[in-house]
This record gives structure tokens, sequence and C-alpha cells, in this order.
């Protein structure tokens, strides 16, 4: 537990850092100078949301609920969201550029990110992270989930380049072959060993693909993939650590 708060805790400080950056090189400019009314709503509504996730890492980890509602809900949502709507009108290549510099490779988000495992390489691309109340009921009948604790699903597209992967269980591939979850606190998710599986995709039980019917992925295949971990209800985002040492910061849909 030491090790792994320590941990969450220099994520925290060096996102803080690199946030405070971004926030540096943003107040060398005043909304004034932009002639467009939309543009000048947009600076100040990005720097509004830098200063929101200022304040919000600042609290981690001793103030749980200002750490969500700052960093997260009015910080970093706002931001992607400010982002998600502007860029196609704006050149905000260097806005974009900095925001990568606390998100990772943050373009890692609905692209493929080659990954080298035991079986050959994949390309894996993260679409997002997922809860279904009736699997959590489902999860919770099978004692593998508390009532605090709901049944999410991590959903990825897998593509398998070198090596088929089979429902022959020697030939399967497991998640933490290619990267880790973990919640808010930094405490690192395990997959449910169940055959539960998002609508639309295929089973990742267990976090492996290839072991169950109809999840083998040939190569040159592309599969839908979800695999179910068990996280608490007050899980509003998860960590997504890829092993190419990308990740993402994904919002848990309810």
């Amino acid at each position: 537990m030491e090790e792994t708060t320590g941990s969450a805790q220099n994520w925290a400080k060096q996102t803080l850092q690199a946030v405070s950056d971004e926030k540096e090189t943003l107040s060398n400019h005043d909304a004034s100078e932009f002639v467009d009314a939309s543009f000048r709503e947009f600076f100040k509504s990005y720097d509004s949301s830098l200063q929101s996730q200022q304040d919000g890492l600042g609290r981690y980890p001793d103030d749980a609920d200002a750490y969500n509602s700052k960093f997260i809900d009015s910080g970093l949502k706002i931001q992607n969201k400010l982002i998600t709507e502007e860029a196609k009108e704006y050149a905000l290549v260097t806005l974009e550029q900095t925001s990568q510099q606390f998100l990772g490779k943050m373009d890692s988000l609905g692209k493929a990110v080659k990954i080298d495992t035991s079986k050959g390489q994949v390309e894996v691309t993260v679409e997002g992270f997922a809860i279904r109340p009736e699997d959590t009921v489902a999860l919770q009948q099978f004692g593998e989930a508390g009532d605090d604790q709901e049944c999410g699903y991590l959903l990825l597209i897998v593509k398998n380049i070198s090596h088929p992967v089979s429902d022959d269980y020697s030939g399967h591939i497991r998640f933490d072959e290619i990267g880790t979850v973990s919640d808010e606190e930094g405490v690192q998710r395990t997959s449910s060993d169940s055959s539960l599986k998002y609508p639309g995709y295929e089973c990742g039980g267990g976090a492996a693909f290839g072991v169950y019917p109809g999840s083998d992925v040939q190569i040159g295949e592309t599969k839908r993939i979800s695999i179910p971990y068990v996280v608490n209800k007050s899980t509003n985002t998860v960590r997504v650590q890829m092993n190419d040492d990308s990740f993402l910061i994904l919002p848990v849909g309810r």
C-alpha cells in the first residue's frame, strides 16, 4: 500500500507541475488579444479549466471530493470538451500538445497502439470504460463484488498482427501483457474471471483473449473485446497504463 500510494502521489505531483507549466504558458497571452469573440470565450474557459485542475491536484490525496470535482469534473472534462469542440475550427496545435504533457500520450485514445507480447505483436485501441448495472447484480450474486462496487468493462479493439490468438488456452493473451487498469487512488484493478461481456463485444473474461468461444483473433483480424473489472461505485475515472509507457485517463460511463 505504501508503494502504491507513493506512486499515485508522485503521479499527482508530476501532473500538477505539467498543468502549472501549461497555465504559465497561457499567462503570456490575454483573451483580449483575440478578435474572435468565440475564441476569447474558449481561451478564458480553457484557462479556468487549468485553474480547476491545479486546485484539485493540490488537494490530492487528502480531499477526494475536491480532487474529483475540481481536477476531473470542472477541470479535465471541461478541457477535453473544449479541445474537441474547438480543434476543428481553430489551429490549437500548441494547446493540444501542452495538454498532452500531463495526459501522457493521450493520442492513444481512439488510435491503435502496438504492443509486443509473448505471443507476438498486437494493436490495441482503447475505446472507453463503461458500467453495466445488470452485470453488477450478477457479480454481487456470485460473490465477486460487494455492495459498494460495480461491474465495469474496459472496451478495446484488438488486432492481431503476428500470431493467432486461439481458444486453445496455450495460445491466449492476457490484457496485463499489454497494460493495466487502476482506479483514481492508483490501486490496480483485477479483471473479473467471468464470462460476462458488454453488448457488441466479445468476452475477455479474466482479461484473456482467446480462451472463451468466439474470442479468438486470427492474424490480421480485428475484434472488439470487453474485459470485466470490479470498481468502487465512487470511481469516476480509471487510468489505463499501456506497456509502451503511454497512459489514458478514462471517464467511467454510467
